[in-house]
């Protein structure tokens, strides 16, 4: 007959600690609320010509499935400005918004920023808030707390139908047949070279008659250009100018205007 080994109590206690890793493991938690991820989102846009254009990607946060747990981004986390044209003023700076949406934890959720007609075009960092917010089993408000997801380069190109637009000549002559030619354009143009090119009456090509540098005023930029009395620029003659491009904002020509 075979003999039963008996264990001491130390053994006893050990079994019973090894026992405790042999029972059903209990499902892994959440990570706690933390900086959201973002993905999908494009390096680049272009302002559209009217309006807004909806810029897509994804958010992810870790948190809460409870129901007593609420989640959105909030739009009042404005995208940083990296790099812009130094002709823009701070103040004058009107950067992408991102959209507020409601935002469910522990899976990929849409996002979204817009980008709109008057967007100053530069370089931005992108940042997703995540704000989470808790209640009671009763449903009071028990406190919030706003986390961001790690910034993103986010570039806006100007449009340039946009520039264009925004850009207009005037002009008139002197005593001495010399003609001034002043062109405005968009702030974010400044610092960028113009040349001023003239069609006489009866003529079927342009020439090119001065050129010219667009330097910052307080909302817009300005070349002031001088185009010598020796190019003739008469009654019934075109003008337009061309603009080059510059950090952000490419070259356009402003329409033709006719002298009067």
């Amino acid at each position: 007959m075979k003999k039963i080994k008996k264990f001491g109590i130390g053994a006893v206690a050990l079994l019973a600690v090894v026992g405790l890793g042999l029972g059903p493991v209990s499902p892994a938690q959440a990570a706690p609320f933390s900086n959201p991820k973002i993905d999908s989102f494009p390096s680049t846009s272009k302002q559209p010509t009217s309006g807004t254009r909806t810029v897509a990607g994804k958010v992810y946060v870790y948190g809460s499935n409870k129901t007593n747990y609420y989640y959105t981004n909030y739009n009042y986390v404005k995208m940083a400005n990296l790099k812009r044209n130094p002709g823009v003023k701070s103040a004058n700076v009107i950067r992408p918004r991102v959209d507020s949406k409601k935002v469910y934890a522990n899976q990929w959720n849409k996002a979204s920023l817009s980008v709109g007609r008057y967007t100053t075009p530069g370089r931005y960092s992108l940042k997703v808030p995540v704000t989470e917010r808790k209640y009671s089993s009763a449903g009071y408000y028990q406190g919030e707390t706003t986390r961001s997801s790690v910034s993103q380069n986010f570039s806006v190109y100007a449009h340039t139908a946009n520039s264009r637009n925004d850009s207009w000549i005037s002009g008139y002559s002197n005593r001495n047949g010399s003609f001034n030619v002043n062109v405005y354009a968009p702030d974010y143009q400044s610092g960028a070279r113009v040349s001023v090119w003239y069609k006489a009456k009866g003529k079927t090509t342009y020439k090119k008659v001065a050129n010219g540098t667009l330097e910052a005023t307080s909302y817009a930029s300005k070349a002031a250009i001088r185009v010598k009395s020796m190019h003739k620029l008469r009654a019934g003659g075109y003008v337009y100018v061309k603009v080059e491009g510059v950090s952000y904002a490419p070259a356009y020509k402003t329409a033709s205007g006719k002298i009067s």
